[in-house]
């Protein structure tokens, strides 16, 4: 069985869309995380509904509102056992939590299931 390429995928104006990426660049202070801003990367990708079956493989008590799977090739996509330190990603005047990333850089992506946590402007604030 072969694994499709999506590499080409993200970047099809029938299929892709812009959506910025949020790393949180975090510092220790005696063993505790202290947040120490934010970087934000505009990638082009594939924001899609997520699945029953990707929503299946979520902790429920970790989703609280609507999902969304996001795909892309440009970023790593990271998510963390702390609070505060999974990426976010901004998409259509939402900000999604990364609750679960799949590595398929192999094949060209990264896929991550986000959590709504909030609405933002349009400069990414609250």
């Amino acid at each position: 069985m072969s694994v499709i390429n999506l590499e080409e995928l993200t970047f099809d104006p029938d299929f892709c869309t812009t959506f910025v990426v949020e790393k949180h660049v975090v510092t220790w202070v005696e063993g505790e995380p202290v947040d120490a801003g934010v970087t934000s990367t505009k990638v082009t990708g594939i924001a899609a509904p997520s699945s029953p079956k990707d929503v299946e493989m979520l902790d429920l008590a970790d989703h609280k509102h609507g999902t969304k799977t996001f795909y892309t090739n440009e970023v790593e996509l990271c998510i963390t056992d702390t609070e505060n330190t999974s990426d976010t990603i901004v998409w259509r005047g939402g900000r999604y939590k990364l609750l679960h990333v799949f590595d398929y850089s192999d094949n060209g992506y990264w896929k991550a299931i986000g959590d709504w946590q909030e609405e933002v402007t349009g400069d990414g604030q609250p």
